[in-house]
């Protein structure tokens, strides 16, 4: 298994864009989960931090969401969905 490959272009001012399936899916959606949630540990002192995660309509929002929590949660947080 080759090391996980994220395109910098997706990364804007405020969000995260790209297309599912070129350079969005749930492998990339939980490292960035896992980034984030190191972040707000690190930043944070004191509780556990607690993340909500929600979703769209779009077909791919399930897959991405879950990899996303996965990540979270593998850096400490606590997601309420």
């Amino acid at each position: 298994m080759g090391a996980l490959r994220i395109a910098e272009h997706i990364f804007r001012q405020y969000d995260i864009r790209g297309v599912v399936g070129e350079d969005l899916d749930p492998g990339v959606a939980e490292a960035v989960g896992r980034a984030y949630g190191s972040e707000l540990s690190a930043r944070l002192a004191g509780p556990i931090p607690r993340v909500v995660v929600g979703e769209d309509n779009r077909p791919s929002s399930p897959d991405l969401r879950a990899g996303l929590v996965r990540g979270l949660r593998s850096a400490g947080c606590d997601v309420v969905q």
